[in-house]
Order: C-alpha cells, then sequence, then structure tokens
C-alpha cells in the first residue's frame, strides 16, 4: 500500500510527495514505539515513556470518528471552510469527513513520521477525497512546525476548524498546546499584519521613492556608532509622565551626562519647555507625520538633528531645515536594493517609534537606555504629556496591566502592543542596561524600574555627550558605481515586466475560449516570471501584500480544480483582479522611478549631505 500511496501522490500532487521525501529518515529516527492492535478494527498503541496510547477508540473507531464530527455540522457547512487534522492515526476520521464532507478542504498534521507511515501503509489515498487534500505535514520540529502552522493560517482562505485525535491530547500534549498557541500566535499576528499592510503597503514604497534623495545624501544613524558606544542615552517619549521631569531633563542637558533623544510628539513637549533634544526621532509613513515638527520649525530658532526611518511620511524631510540622518526600515526595499550590503543594520518595522529607537541603541551598544516618559498607559485620564496637541480622552476599551509600582494602570490594546514589542526586544538583549524611570506607567519586562533623580546620581555622573556629534560619521560614504551598477539591472528588469504584462494580458484573453492544458501550463510559466522579475519583488508586490496573501491561498484551489471551464474562471477572477491592481501601481510608480534615476544620474563624484 505505502508504493500505491507514494506512486499515487507522484501523478496527482507531486507536490507532497515530494514534500514525503525525509519521510523514511524521520521515521527510523521517531522515538515513538508503535504495535499493532486490535481484531475486529485495526488499531495502533503507542508506547512513549510512561504512556502506552491506543491512537482509536478499541472498542469502536468509526463510532469516535462520527463523535468528533457531529458537533462541526454548521461550521463545515460555511463557505471556504477549511479543516485541519491534528493527528492521522489509521485515518478512522479522515475517511468519514472525506465521504460527509466532499466538498470541504482540508490538511493533515501528524506529529510522528512513524505513524504517518503506518498510515500511509494502511490507507489508500484515493478513497480520501484527494482534490480537496491541500497539504500534507508531518514531524514535530518546533521550527518547521511554526513554519507549517504559518503556511496552514495562509492558504486557508476563509475560516478554519482543527480537529485532533482524542489520544493525541494525551500522547502528545505539550506539543498540542504549542501548535494551538502557535495558532493563535500567528492568526493575531496575521490580523495585525492585514490591518497595517492595508494602511500603509503603498505608502512604504511611495515614501521610500519620494526620500530616496534624501537618504542618498544622508549618513545612517549607524554611522555615528562611536559616540554612543557605552555612553548612556536618554529614549524620551511623549506619555504623561514626561512632564514631571522636565527640570532633571533640563539638568542633564546643560551637563552633557547623557544623550537625550526624543521620539515623536515628544519634541512638542521639549519645544513647550525650551529645550532641544540631542536628536529627535521620527518614522510615521502617514501624511500627517509632517505636523509633528510644525511647531518645533516655526517657533524654534536651535537646530537639532531629525533621526528619520527611511519610509517616513512624505513632506517630513522636504519641510525640515537642520541636520538629517536615516534609519534603514525593513520596510524600504529600495534600501537595501541600491545601497551596497554593509555592516549596518535595517531595523524591523514596529508599531512605535520607541521600539525602532530602542533597537538602535540596543545595536550600538550603549552603556545605559533611559526609558523617559515611556507610560504605555493613562495616567489621570491623559494620554499624552502636556504640550503635545492630541487629544486626552480615555478609549472606552482599556486594559489593566501591572504598574511599576505594583499598582495596575488603564492602558488600551495598541499601547500594550508597544510595550509587548519593546519588551521582546529587551528580551533579545539580556545584558544591555536597561533602566524605566516612567513615573506611573505601565511595567516594562526587563527594564527595571528607577527614578531619574535616583539614575542621576548613580549612572549620569560624567559628561559624555560630544556638541558636533551629528558633524562626524565615521563612514557616509555611499559606492556610487554599486548604486549606478543596480540602476542598469533595475531598468532591465522593468523593461522585462513591460513584456510580462503584455504576455500575460494575451494568456488570459485566450483562456476565455481555450481551456487546453498546454495553455494553463503557460500562464503558470508567466506568473512565474513575474515572481522572479525584481521590479515586481520589490515594488509591485509590496504594494499589493493583501491581495496577494488574498491570491496565495486560492492557489491550491485553482491548481487542483479538475474541471477545465471551472478552472478557467477561477484563474481569470482572481489572477485577472491582482494584476489589474499592481498593473495600475506600475503605471502610479513610474515617474517615482524616473526620478529616482534621475537622482542616481546626478551622483556627484563625493557624498554631500543635505541640511
Amino acid at each position: 500500500m505505502l508504493s500505491r500511496n507514494l506512486n499515487y501522490l507522484k501523478s496527482v500532487r507531486s507536490d507532497l510527495f515530494e514534500s514525503l521525501g525525509s519521510l523514511n529518515q524521520l521515521s527510523a529516527a521517531d522515538p515513538l514505539s508503535l504495535t499493532r492492535s486490535g481484531f475486529t478494527f485495526p488499531n495502533l498503541t503507542a508506547r512513549k515513556e510512561q504512556l502506552e496510547i491506543p491512537l482509536h477508540d478499541p472498542s469502536d473507531p468509526h463510532a469516535e470518528a462520527g463523535r468528533l464530527l457531529a458537533p462541526l455540522t454548521e461550521q463545515l457547512s460555511q463557505p471556504e471552510h477549511h479543516v485541519l487534522f491534528f493527528g492521522a492515526g489509521l485515518g478512522y476520521h479522515i475517511k468519514l469527513f472525506a465521504s460527509r464532507y466532499p466538498g470541504v478542504p482540508y490538511s493533515i498534521y501528524e506529529p510522528s513520521a512513524k505513524v504517518l507511515k503506518a498510515f500511509l501503509s494502511e490507507v489508500s489515498l484515493e478513497d480520501l477525497n484527494m482534490t480537496m487534500l491541500r497539504n500534507l505535514y508531518f514531524g514535530f520540529n518546533p521550527k518547521l512546525t511554526t513554519e507549517n502552522i504559518k503556511s496552514f493560517i495562509y492558504q486557508a482562505p476563509g475560516s478554519f476548524t482543527v480537529i485532533t485525535l482524542p489520544s493525541y491530547v494525551k500522547l502528545f500534549s505539550g506539543l498540542h498546546k504549542q501548535f494551538l498557541e502557535g495558532i493563535q500566535a500567528v492568526i493575531k499576528y496575521k490580523q495585525q499584519s492585514l490591518v497595517t499592510n492595508h494602511h500603509y503597503e503603498k505608502k512604504w514604497i511611495l515614501n521610500s521613492f519620494r526620500n530616496f534623495k534624501y537618504t542618498l545624501n544622508t549618513p545612517s544613524i549607524f554611522d555615528y556608532r562611536k559616540h554612543f558606544e557605552n555612553k548612556p542615552v536618554l529614549l524620551v517619549a511623549a506619555g504623561p509622565s514626561l512632564q514631571d521631569e522636565i527640570e532633571n531633563l533640563r539638568q542633564i542637558k546643560e551637563n552633557g551626562t547623557a544623550y537625550i533623544f526624543c521620539v515623536g510628539s515628544a519634541i512638542n513637549c521639549f519645544i513647550e519647555n525650551g529645550l532641544i533634544p540631542d536628536a529627535a526621532f521620527t518614522y510615521d509613513p502617514s501624511t500627517e507625520n509632517k505636523k509633528v515638527f510644525s511647531r518645533a520649525i516655526n517657533e524654534n530658532t536651535t537646530g537639532f538633528p531629525l533621526v528619520y526611518g527611511t519610509t517616513v511620511g512624505e513632506d517630513t524631510l522636504d519641510q525640515f531645515p537642520w541636520d538629517k540622518i536615516h534609519i534603514p526600515i525593513n520596510q524600504d526595499p529600495i534600501y537595501s536594493y541600491y545601497f551596497k550590503p554593509a555592516k549596518e543594520i535595517v531595523l524591523q518595522d514596529a508599531p512605535s517609534i520607541a521600539v525602532i529607537t530602542l533597537q538602535v541603541l540596543l545595536a550600538m551598544k550603549c552603556s545605559a537606555i533611559i526609558l523617559v516618559g515611556q507610560n504605555f498607559a493613562y495616567r489621570d485620564n491623559q494620554f499624552y504629556s502636556k504640550g503635545v496637541p492630541y487629544g486626552h480622552s480615555e478609549s472606552p476599551n482599556q486594559l489593566t496591566v501591572p504598574g511599576v509600582n505594583g499598582t495596575p494602570v488603564k492602558t488600551t490594546a495598541s499601547l500594550d502592543l508597544m510595550r509587548k514589542e519593546m519588551e521582546h526586544y529587551i528580551r533579545l538583549y539580556p545584558q544591555a542596561a536597561i533602566i524605566n524611570t516612567t513615573q506611573d506607567g505601565a511595567s516594562i519586562l526587563g527594564a527595571k524600574f528607577q527614578s531619574l533623580t535616583d539614575t542621576m546620581q548613580t549612572s549620569l555622573t560624567e559628561k559624555v555627550v560630544s556638541p558636533n556629534w551629528s558633524n562626524q560619521p565615521e563612514n557616509g560614504v555611499s559606492d556610487h558605481n554599486h548604486i549606478h551598477s543596480r540602476k542598469q539591472d533595475m531598468l532591465k528588469q522593468y523593461q522585462q515586466i513591460k513584456q510580462i504584462f503584455i504576455q500575460m494580458q494575451a494568456a488570459m484573453l485566450k483562456l476565455k475560449n481555450d481551456q487546453s492544458p498546454a495553455l494553463f501550463q503557460h500562464f503558470d510559466e508567466l506568473f512565474k516570471t513575474l515572481q522572479q522579475n525584481m521590479y515586481f519583488q520589490l515594488f509591485l508586490r509590496q504594494m499589493n501584500r493583501v491581495r496577494y496573501e488574498q491570491l496565495y491561498s486560492k492557489t491550491v484551489t485553482i491548481k487542483i480544480e479538475k474541471n477545465a471551464e471551472r478552472k478557467a474562471a477561477l484563474l481569470l477572477q482572481l489572477f485577472g483582479q491582482f494584476l489589474y491592481d499592481v498593473y495600475e501601481d506600475f503605471r502610479k510608480i513610474q515617474p517615482y522611478f524616473d526620478q529616482l534615476n534621475q537622482t542616481i544620474d546626478q551622483l556627484p563624484s563625493h557624498k554631500a549631505r543635505l541640511r
């Protein structure tokens, strides 16, 4: 039966056949002990440590399968619903499902390679409605399991149900818990990413194009590593507790005992109180971001450097009159493509500029990172510090989290997400000294609480600030030959993608009347060529992340559809809308791409910095 199943898979689902390439090796290394059992109904008994558990109900595995499926009738009738079986066993429940719900797609995850081999040796895949089988995962490598979960979630176009074979809850209790928690984590991440991508996917790329002329002619923040390594830095946010520390900040500034970096809207509190930071950090991709610095530009005569994420909102950089320094952000594909890969770090986008700034300071190995005004919570119904021109009303949807003094504080889901993201990066650098001086704020794991007054007395006793640090980058020279070479390569990709669009449009027109296998194959090859095109990868796919994910979730459905007319209709519907959106963006970014090339053509023989 095993050879027959593998040959069948090879003929109808070569992708699944290839995924089983390591089955024999993993089965031999599987610590699970299996013995055949059952007389009336074939069964397997698993032995693991002190446990000895039959995989199916020995009295009647068919009845057990019915009990598993009985409560799910309503769920399984939903459109685009998907089922994931945790545990294949000998497939009694999968057989019943395949016969009872022939129109519902499903996937199988079998943690034991040894059980999967036994399954394939006993159960004919031809009885399992293979047209509906989307994926077959196996093994219990934690990293691979996480990747499998992501694959399943992102390929499921609608809702889904996990059906766990009861014996597996006992046999693989830890893995089962980890598996379900992993699913919840991926779902949460996907939902957050969906909202973020929907809002910013086009802005990130357009801003990267617009900001290229500045990024090309400004130093990276990592060109100043020598100024901050082994030096204390204050990361000052706009939380309501910031107002408490104004005089302490003034004293630190006057004495130069630590660098003071304000993030986001905190600059307005500084200007309100006549303070100038050593730098202000910003990254928000929205068009509204330019308003954050309006007051500083209009009312302040003393300049300060602006450290900006390369995807920052349009006009933020155009209006700023003083030094500019860039932070490479992972949402900026232009930076990663045109600038020669170097030692510097490309930072991960985050829900808060404070988290991005923390990444910078951690990477530069500051002797101490001191958080000020980082409440991540309300205080006296206030969301921001005095001087920040935003509303202070409380959100009706609040959470309660531990405060720095042990007293619970109120926060919101978005603020709590930022706090957890900050804690994530702190965990990555356990050796870093991080002090949270924020009075009445939320507790931040990994950042010990200590008042700023005490911190000044114990850690900020010597002058460390170089007054003109922003004029003293270490490197700051772009490899112009590399940039010109990349430009020529991208122009070739640009010419290629224009031809791909023409060919794909012609193929889709033919598919309306010709559903031959050769034409489907031709279209598939064209789409693969599109996906390999660098212009598409860097610009157009990034501008259509949500659409691309939606398309990805349906590709298996198209691939395994046997009826040629239905297959063509699905392909034209799904790919047609996606390619239309992509082509519209192709036209939209044309002038930005032209301007980028003109900027590269005008490169001087040395690097000049814009002020």
